[in-house]
């Protein structure tokens, strides 16, 4: 047996003496080997003294701690070991039993089986998934309650669109039938289309835009006078012979129909004929397009209008010869009814001097008769003289603040002795809310008013006549301006529907009215009417025959003349001349009798008269006297008032 002698890295005088056995283990090597030290005792001395230490009992010692280690080690894997077990049992079972309770968990629900109950732990993550599938179940029986619905209404859907389809193929072979008749019908309908077409006077022209040919039909060519020697099927057939002033407006309609600003294309134009004049005639056309919208043809017809052209012209110039004869017919009836008025002046006028001087009782019944006759004469005059005014447009209207109770209580009031003449009574009805003041013509709303008061007393018998008024607020510049209704009422003779619309013609009375019972001559409504227009307003006739007639004026925004004053043309007239100084006063006017009349006026005052039959007679009175008033004729020959 050999040794080994180790040296401790540490200590250089310890030594480790190591048996060498081969065939032994490491460990007996080991337990048989000692450690080893030499200790000098004295420098002095040559001995020294050895220790040798053997390493059994340290082995031993070691090997008894690395035992119990491993004795330990042991237990504590054996204890991790039935930790890990009863732990991965407490993991695996609750995965298992939901394993088991998910397993073909589809069928079961489809099946409505009853699933185990899943497992119940104090772990919270197994209860969140727990949880989970609870909600999961839940849901996924809905959606297959949801999809077994839907089957079975896709089943449903199945049977009901394979019926309809069955339906729709028994349509389809029903309309392919249909379109094979509509077919043969629309052949038949061109034929019969170009058969008619040759007939006409309308040519056909189809322009394809895409080379600029055009396809002229021969009743196209006969229009134009080539029938015999047809224009080749080209744009500049048209545009050449398109007359120059005509040209940029018929290139304009086209461009607006290609454009999509007009649904057909339309133009009138003239075209050189082949004898070299010209022709008007009238396109129409339309264009087809692309899907994507942009044209490609335009088709259309073109008519020959020279003959309903000229008509046009003729009437035209007859309407302009009917309007000036019109209007000099208005400037007639308006001359006329000046000439009329001026001799009636001067009748009314002698007549009003002579009752003031003729006493005996018949005279003056005679006077009366004259005088009433007179105003009745005079009365048409100014009808006549009204509507020429207003058929020439000069009858001038003033808007000023009026009390309208007081007009409407005044209008009563004029008519009251001929109301009682026929036992009749004339009512007023205003409503609280109409205002007091209104701004309007005083003038024509008395002019109305007069005349259907009137008018509703003359075809009156029995009954009663009333005058409603009523108003509606509108919401203008803070309630300034209201609708105004005014009615008259009447329970006379009534109109026929059919002649409601005629009584507002000019010199038109309802038939079976007796002029010689009534009088009149059927101006006063149609003056009535065309006031009404002139003032903003309309004018409805509500009647029955036998029963009365009701007409309602209504002016949809009057001003109801707040903060406006109205001034007073109200005064007491003293007819008493010498009460003003003594005057050279200048009479100028052609008609004798007016001359007279003013004459007689002033007689028997210190007034000073002089009389002039013209303007120029005037001018040279005036030259040579000192005047202090001239009463003066407008219309006069030689030189007028103006």
């Amino acid at each position: 047996m050999g040794e080994e002698i180790n040296q401790s890295p540490d200590y250089d005088t310890i030594f480790q003496w190591l048996p060498i056995d081969p065939g032994k283990p490491v460990m007996t090597r080991w337990r048989n080997s000692f450690y080893v030290k030499e200790v000098e005792l004295s420098p002095t001395l040559p001995w020294c003294l050895i220790i040798r230490i053997k390493t059994a009992n340290h082995i031993d010692y070691l090997q008894q701690i690395y035992i119990q280690n491993m004795s330990v080690m042991f237990l504590i894997c054996l204890v991790g070991l039935l930790l890990a077990f009863s732990i991965s049992r407490l993991i695996s079972n609750p995965l298992k039993k939901i394993a088991e309770f998910t397993e073909n968990l589809p069928d079961k629900i489809l099946n409505k089986e009853e699933a185990k109950s899943l497992p119940k732990t104090n772990i919270n993550e197994f209860l969140q998934l727990t949880n989970n599938c609870h909600v999961m179940i839940k849901i996924l029986k809905e959606q297959f309650q949801a999809i077994k619905d839907n089957k079975n209404n896709l089943k449903n859907i199945v049977q009901l669109r394979t019926e309809e389809l069955s339906k729709l193929n028994e349509n389809l072979n029903e309309e392919i039938i249909e379109k094979q008749i509509i077919e043969e019908e629309l052949r038949e309908s061109e034929r019969r289309y170009h058969l008619a077409v040759s007939g006409t006077n309308d040519g056909i022209w189809d322009w394809d835009l895409r080379d600029d040919t055009v396809y002229y039909s021969p009743v196209g060519m006969k229009i134009l006078g080539y029938e015999n020697n047809p224009l080749p099927h080209l744009l500049s057939t048209w545009s050449d012979n398109v007359h120059p002033e005509d040209y940029a407006q018929a290139i304009k309609d086209i461009e607006n129909h290609l454009q999509g600003n007009t649904d057909i294309y339309e133009n009138f134009h003239r075209i050189r004929h082949h004898d070299g004049h010209y022709i008007w005639i009238e396109a129409k056309g339309k264009c087809i397009r692309y899907q994507q919208g942009k044209p490609y043809r335009l088709v259309g017809t073109i008519t020959d209008i020279t003959n309903k052209k000229a008509a046009q012209e003729a009437l035209e110039k007859a309407k302009e010869a009917a309007e000036v004869a019109n209007k000099a017919k208005s400037e007639f009836l308006a001359t006329m009814s000046h000439e009329i008025r001026t001799p009636m002046n001067a009748i009314l006028g002698f007549c009003d001097l002579l009752k003031s001087k003729i006493t005996d009782e018949k005279s003056q019944n005679y006077l009366d008769s004259i005088d009433r006759i007179g105003k009745v004469l005079l009365s048409l005059i100014d009808d006549i003289l009204d509507i020429s005014k207003i058929e020439a447009g000069k009858l001038d209207i003033t808007y000023e603040p009026i009390k309208l109770r007081e007009i409407i209580i005044e209008i009563q009031r004029m008519f009251l002795e001929k109301a009682k003449e026929k036992q009749l009574q004339i009512l007023v009805n205003i409503e609280i809310e109409v205002p007091d003041v209104i701004v309007f013509d005083e003038i024509r709303l008395r002019q109305i008013l007069f005349n259907l008061v009137g008018n509703a007393i003359k075809f009156t018998e029995e009954g009663l006549i009333t005058i409603s008024v009523k108003r509606d607020l509108l919401q203008w510049k803070d309630d300034q301006y209201c609708s105004l209704e005014i009615a008259v009422k009447n329970t006379g003779i009534g109109i026929a529907p059919e002649q409601q619309k005629r009584v507002f013609d000019v010199f038109t009375q309802s038939e079976g009215q007796s002029n010689r019972k009534y009088g009149g001559t059927g101006l006063g409504l149609s003056i009535t009417e065309r006031l009404t227009k002139i003032l903003g307003g309309t004018i409805q006739l509500e009647s029955e025959l036998g029963k009365g007639s009701t007409f309602t004026l209504l002016f949809p925004r009057v001003d109801m003349g707040q903060n406006k004053a109205i001034v007073s043309t109200e005064e007491i007239i003293n007819l008493d001349f010498n009460q003003i100084s003594p005057l050279s006063i200048l009479v100028v006017d052609d008609v004798a009798s007016n001359r007279e009349l003013l004459i007689e006026y002033f007689s028997g005052t210190h007034h000073n008269i002089i009389l002039a039959n013209d303007g120029h007679e005037a001018i040279e009175k005036v030259s040579n006297i000192t005047v202090d008033l001239i009463l003066m004729d407008l219309q006069m020959p030689n030189m007028d008032g103006y």
